[in-house]
């Protein structure tokens, strides 16, 4: 949508004012690969989730993952975590 001229209403009213949001989309949290795995995802959790609880959030929804993924697959297992999504890749050649 738009910010101006009214938006910003609506941005202000989602951030500060009652919400019954329970669920928290985490859409995308990439590190550049020459920070991998040195703890940045570690220091992003430890830093977010105590907001995310005071903001009231019981929930997180990830975004789509590679099933086979383990390093992404293991930044959960300190979480109650349940799968309810699977994303795979298929790969056929075509030859001539």
């Amino acid at each position: 949508g738009k910010l101006f001229p009214v938006g910003w209403y609506y941005l202000l009213k989602a951030l500060y004012f009652k919400r019954d949001y329970k669920v928290l989309d985490l859409l995308l949290t990439a590190v550049k690969p020459e920070y991998q795995g040195k703890g940045i995802n570690a220091l992003l959790f430890y830093d977010l989730v105590p907001i995310y609880i005071k903001l009231g959030f019981v929930f997180g929804e990830s975004n789509p993952e590679l099933e086979l993924n383990e390093k992404v697959q293991a930044q959960w297992n300190y979480f109650e975590s349940e799968q309810h999504k699977r994303r795979r890749a298929f790969i056929k050649k075509i030859t001539e």
